[in-house]
Order: C-alpha cells, then sequence, then structure tokens
C-alpha cells in the first residue's frame, strides 16, 4: 500500500501567514470570563460558515451564510454586552481571578476601605546579567 505524505504540509502555516498569524500566536490572545468564552464560541460557530461559503458557487448560499455570520456576531456581541452590563467581573475575569479579587476587596474592607486603591503594576523580572556566566569561573 502506497501512502502519500500531505502533498501541502505547509498550507495551515501559509493561511496563517497571509492573515498576518502563526501557530503560536493564538496562545497570546487571552480571553476572560464570560465574554472571552462568548466571543471563542461565535468564532468557532462562524467557521462551518465559512466552508460553506468558500465552497459554495452558488451566490443565494453565500449571500446566507454571509447573512448567518452577520447574525452570529451580532447576537454574540449583545448577549455578551447584557451579561457584562449587570456581572461586570465576572463577565472579564475566570473564576481563580474572581476568587483573588473577592478576597482582596475583604481585606480592604477590614482595614475600612471601600474600593480597591489604583496601584502601579509591580512585576519581578530576571535582568540579562543574572544569567550571564560570571567572569573567572
Amino acid at each position: 500500500m502506497d501512502t502519500q505524505p500531505n502533498q501541502n504540509p505547509n498550507l495551515i502555516d501559509r493561511i496563517l501567514s497571509a492573515a498576518g498569524m502563526s501557530r503560536g500566536s493564538s496562545y497570546r490572545i487571552r480571553f476572560g470570563g464570560f465574554v472571552g468564552k462568548t466571543a471563542w464560541i461565535c468564532t468557532v460557530a462562524e467557521l462551518p460558515v465559512m466552508v460553506v461559503a468558500y465552497r459554495s458557487t452558488d451566490t443565494t448560499i453565500q449571500l446566507a451564510c454571509l447573512g448567518a455570520a452577520i447574525a452570529i456576531a451580532v447576537i454574540g456581541v449583545i448577549v455578551a454586552s447584557r451579561f457584562a452590563e449587570k456581572n461586570p467581573t465576572l463577565a472579564m475575569l475566570e473564576g481563580a481571578q474572581v476568587v483573588a479579587l473577592q478576597e482582596l476587596q475583604n481585606q480592604f474592607a477590614a482595614k475600612g476601605v471601600r474600593e480597591i486603591p489604583v496601584l502601579p503594576t509591580i512585576t519581578k523580572t530576571l535582568e540579562a546579567t543574572a544569567i550571564e556566566p560570571q567572569k573567572g569561573s
């Protein structure tokens, strides 16, 4: 049995690069909470619609797919907006982040501070000199 390897193994890479993306670029996209989940669901729901529109030669089907894609996007935005208006914290944060925020709010409330003050972001990083080889070693 003669098995042919994939004739075009870099097709996905070429499609992603044409869109200005790479295979690893989706890992940097961070969606949180309900809004993020809704965005992913709408994106995944539009993929089959795009495939049908691409494969079809009938203009009516292509226009119907365009209408369906627009409807999916509009419904997703409406649902996410309504939820975010009623529950802003849950809309943007994941479960562990919500728990951490509530704990922080409780700590400030115990000190008599009603709202968490806006503080500059503090991050710990390694300096490049920390990973360079030491002279004389």
